[in-house]
């Protein structure tokens, strides 16, 4: 008969079957990695059981809100700028002086429209074979940097123009006044560059680059 026989068919022999249904097994062939036979369970590819492949991949969340606001501000004190030295040429030339304004505020609205497509959070993680930068923002910072550099150069325009109906300098202290309208103007300068490097000083903080993980 069959029913003195071992798994290996020997007749009252000692060989039986494990858990997982192996004669003479030690009991692991079916095991997942918790241990459980026939369990579902596996290393992910952080090598842990079980795991959902996020352990080995350290990412921090980075607010760029503060810097966001700094350009928007940046931007808003540049565009004030120029229009405050639009003042200046506004009885010489006020033809001028509107065109130059509606310019000044169609590259405003571009600005705050590249803002707005600038994220106000960005992930940094570390270096890891299942995480890649790409590059996402390049396009806009150029825009951005094109745009504060319309506005310099607009106020340099600006401040070259006449301020005045011109006339020969005969009266006294003309020539003071004049002089002391160069310094002016100059300095005028100056703090309009200052403005526009402040501006790109901050767009070259901003990073032009994500990164993506499978």
């Amino acid at each position: 008969g069959t029913s003195c026989l071992d798994c290996n068919g020997v007749p009252n022999g000692g060989a039986k079957k494990d858990v997982c249904g192996i004669c003479n097994g030690d009991g692991t062939s079916c095991l997942d990695c918790a241990g459980t036979p026939f369990g579902v369970s596996v290393f992910d590819r952080c090598g842990v059981c079980g795991g959902d492949g996020q352990s080995c991949i350290q990412c921090t969340e980075q607010d760029l809100s503060p810097l966001h606001q700094q350009m928007i501000q940046k931007s808003k004190e540049q565009k004030g700028n120029a229009d405050f030295f639009l003042l200046k040429v506004l009885k010489s030339d006020p033809k001028y002086a509107k065109a130059s304004k509606n310019q000044l505020q169609r590259i405003y609205r571009k600005l705050l429209a590249v803002m707005k497509k600038l994220p106000i959070s960005t992930k940094e993680c570390t270096e890891n074979p299942f995480c890649t930068t790409q590059d996402s923002h390049t396009t806009l910072i150029n825009t951005y940097k094109n745009e504060a550099l319309k506005i310099y150069r607009i106020s340099k325009q600006i401040l070259a123009r006449p301020q005045t109906t011109g006339g020969v300098c005969s009266t006294p202290g003309c020539e003071q006044r004049v002089s002391a309208r160069i310094r002016k103007t100059s300095s005028m300068k100056k703090y309009a560059y200052r403005l526009y490097m402040q501006n790109i000083t901050l767009a070259r903080r901003f990073p032009t680059q994500i990164t993506v993980c499978d």
